[in-house]
């Protein structure tokens, strides 16, 4: 069971670093674009930066949908669980698709933006509760485990996984503090994830690319 958690979180943690490489790249190439057709009056920001959060949701969530069946069903988990595990990933995938694009648009370059990504990339690793429990997170840095998606959506995946799997899944759940009870909670607030990234972006968008102009 504790290699069969390892394989979950790999799983997770790769298709949310791919989610975030993938997106923050594009977006610096694109300011010269964007920049000349919003100074020729051809649309608002506004419109641009909904139209690339319909994107980054879209492309993460059918990557999502994708992928997942595939170490789901290779690692002989819950099959009636998959829908929610699929639901869980699409909506985490798309905040860091749209963090990634966030952290593009601030940067300058794709050079800059590949490096200013790195801290985000850190806390996906590090800060998912399985590396580092949650117990032994130190205080100062609790409120940013809270404050990330990532740790929600890896107990609710677990939980998914280690559903009506023995008592040793049991204890190693509880090991890790992860509680079956906090799934749907979970995605409530991975759906409050979203929407807030989505909101900062609009304020971020109208500012970065204002000064720009």
């Amino acid at each position: 069971n504790m290699w069969l958690m390892t394989g979950i979180f790999l799983g997770v943690m790769l298709l949310l670093l791919l989610a975030t490489v993938g997106m923050v790249l594009n977006v610096p190439l694109e300011r010269p674009i964007i920049l000349r057709e919003f100074r020729n009056g051809q649309y608002v920001i506004e419109a641009y930066w909904a139209a690339r959060c319909t994107l980054a949701v879209f492309a993460s969530s059918v990557v999502a949908c994708i992928q997942v069946p595939i170490w789901w069903t290779l690692m002989d988990l819950p099959s009636k669980n998959l829908h929610g595990v699929q639901f869980i990933m699409a909506v985490t995938t798309s905040f860091y698709a749209i963090l990634g694009t966030i952290v593009g648009m601030i940067s300058p370059d794709p050079i800059t933006a590949s490096q200013n990504v790195e801290p985000i990339n850190a806390t996906i690793v590090m800060l998912g509760g399985i590396l580092v429990k949650r117990r032994h997170i130190k205080t100062y840095l609790y409120w940013l485990y809270k404050s990330l998606p990532v740790g929600y959506a890896v107990e609710s995946i677990l939980s998914y996984a280690f559903e009506n799997q023995g008592e040793k899944a049991e204890q190693i759940l509880d090991d890790y503090d992860f509680k079956a009870s906090h799934t749907r909670t979970n995605q409530g607030i991975l759906f409050v994830f979203l929407g807030a990234i989505i909101l900062v972006g609009f304020v971020l968008a109208r500012a970065v690319y204002k000064i720009s102009d």
